[in-house]
């Protein structure tokens, strides 16, 4: 019985958790939204550190454009790599066309074929499209 309690209260406090940075996350959307840039991206940082794939992508986006920090490539490429390794498709896609086309990084076409061929087996459309627009189904 003891057992079953640390368990259910367990499971309550990792529950609330979640919930608890949903509603952070929705916070930042709207922040972001209304263009107050600076807080959103505060709570984006906050929530990328707990490897939320979705966040991660919003944060390496607010690197890449400079939106409530100073544009920075290098840490748009990391925050966009940590959600690919989620298996975050919208940021598997962007590194493809990345490397593909030398936005901020050496051309690698055996690296953007990688990235949108995980993102095709994550059934993303947009990643069949590139495969065929870029001509790297082979």
């Amino acid at each position: 019985m003891k057992l079953f309690l640390v368990i259910t209260f367990f499971s309550l406090f990792v529950y609330a958790s979640v919930v608890d940075d949903a509603v952070l996350y929705e916070k930042g959307v709207k922040y972001r939204t209304q263009k107050e840039y600076k807080k959103a991206f505060d709570i984006f940082t906050q929530l990328a550190k707990k490897e939320y794939d979705k966040v991660q992508y919003d944060l390496a986006l607010m690197y890449e454009q400079g939106l409530g920090i100073d544009k920075d490539a290098n840490k748009s490429l990391y925050w966009l790599e940590k959600s690919a390794e989620h298996g975050n498709r919208d940021a598997l896609n962007f590194l493809a066309q990345k490397y593909y086309n030398g936005w901020d990084v050496d051309v690698n076409k055996t690296k953007a074929k990688q990235f949108l061929i995980k993102s095709k087996d994550l059934n993303s459309s947009t990643a069949k499209i590139l495969l065929d627009r870029y001509k790297l189904n082979d």
